[in-house]
């Protein structure tokens, strides 16, 4: 029966759908990556509701009507003003959407000053509300990207430090996830109606045979095709279940890492307009990737994701059991890995796609987690002392290196395998996306 060559999607749908998936979770992103992961994978541990609000820390800083007002400005027509007790946002998307937004970005402000507390790390409240501009388009989120000079391919939000803005876009818009949505509810229609096909031919033993996009001409009975169908459809509702996976993802992770920046820039621990390690800033923010509980639970916990790009990178693709010292020595003699000291000095690190730029923030976080965990009184004098910094003062790789020692000790081979054993010997938990 000629209808029955509507089968011939099968084997191409399946697998492009599942690479699809990959592709738009693995893109390249503003933290060097962004991949998507369940809830909770990214943290070692989460004792509370993701969803819980967390407790204010302190009275909600001052409404600012001017700043609000320069927002719209900004942004044009169509967009609505939302406030949160730290945070002001220009958007124009649907409610449930902009809800969701302005819960997260009042729980990892709070998750970053209970943080910063713990830490003995210096932090100061900011005096007006922090402005975020979160848009309903990809198109226009792009266009604003351009406006400020970021290059805005492949990336899901950025914090521009010059003009002290967030911005982000409903993933949803992306054109690669709405290729993937649609060839998702194709597929769906498809098999339907292949179940009406199946449902009107007659005998057991009837033989069709089913053309693949690749050529292929397989031969299948009634009951052989009707598993296939089912088959096909339990794999597309996965993927559709990982492709909402990935819209929370993006939304949330992405999101959790910029408005870190945002925060500690204007908590003056970094301190805007300065040169502050690239390293640090990337390595704290990469602390608040991990997804928070009510009271900031799982906040600066083992950051899974980066964790498995760290063991990646050491590893050269070989089987990672057993990695210690001597081989994280040795991805940085083949050039997998940077050496310490152009961690430590080298900002357009951080500039890069692709494996380097992924393996290069998972060095970054690494340091960051070794140093708060093993290090906690030496780091937070260290940044204390890197908030000291003045704004537009150049800082030399020697001053650097030797600012970092002062805190830490020299940067040798001595502290790199203290530092790279510490992180090998770290729990791996698997993931959904990897």
């Amino acid at each position: 029966m000629r209808d029955l060559a509507l089968l011939r999607w099968l084997g191409w749908w399946a697998g492009l759908a599942l690479w699809s998936a990959v592709a738009v979770a693995r893109a390249d992103a503003v933290a060097g990556r962004t991949v998507a992961r369940d809830a909770g994978d990214l943290a070692e541990t989460t004792t509370a509701p993701a969803e819980t609000v967390p407790t204010p820390v302190e009275e909600a800083i001052p409404i600012d009507e001017a700043q609000e007002a320069a927002l719209i400005r900004e942004v044009g027509e169509g967009f609505a003003i939302k406030r949160t007790p730290h945070f002001v946002v220009a958007h124009n998307v649907a409610q449930a959407l902009s809800d969701d937004l302005t819960q997260r970005l009042e729980r990892t402000y709070s998750a970053i000053y209970r943080f910063c507390g713990h830490s003995t790390i210096d932090a100061h409240r900011p005096s007006r509300r922090l402005a975020v501009l979160f848009f309903n388009d990809r198109s226009d989120f792009d266009r604003f990207a351009a406006t400020i000079g970021f290059p805005a391919a492949n990336t899901y939000g950025v914090y521009n430090e010059p003009t002290n803005r967030s911005a982000f876009f409903n993933v949803a818009t992306d054109p690669g996830m709405i290729e993937l949505q649609q060839g998702v509810a194709a597929a769906r229609a498809n098999l339907e109606q292949m179940n009406q096909v199946l449902r009107e031919i007659r005998g057991r033993r009837t033989v069709v045979e089913v053309e693949f996009a690749d050529g292929r001409r397989v031969q299948f009975t009634r009951s052989q095709a009707t598993a296939e169908i089912a088959s096909t459809r339990h794999r597309l509702a996965r993927i559709e279940q990982r492709r909402e996976n990935l819209i929370q993802y993006v939304n949330r992770s992405i999101i959790q890492h910029e408005i870190a920046h945002q925060v500690l820039h204007n908590a003056g621990v970094h301190v805007r307009g300065a040169r502050n390690p690239k390293w640090v800033v990337e390595g704290l923010a990469m602390m608040f990737e991990t997804q928070p509980g009510a009271e900031g639970a799982g906040i600066a916990g083992v950051n899974q994701m980066r964790l498995q790009d760290f063991r990646e990178a050491v590893a050269g693709g070989v089987p990672s059991a057993g990695l210690g010292p001597d081989h994280f020595l040795q991805a940085v003699a083949a050039g997998r890995l940077v050496p310490l000291e152009r961690l430590l000095t080298d900002s357009s690190l951080f500039t890069g796609r692709g494996e380097h730029g992924t393996a290069d923030y998972a060095l970054a976080w690494s340091l960051m987690h070794y140093l708060h965990r093993t290090r906690g009184e030496m780091l937070a004098a260290y940044l204390r002392e890197l908030g000291q910094r003045q704004p537009g003062v150049p800082v030399s790789s020697a001053d650097e290196l030797a600012l970092f020692e002062r805190h830490f000790g020299p940067p040798d081979e001595s502290l790199t395998r203290r530092w790279s054993s510490f992180i090998l010997g770290l729990a791996v938990r698997s993931t959904s996306y990897r």
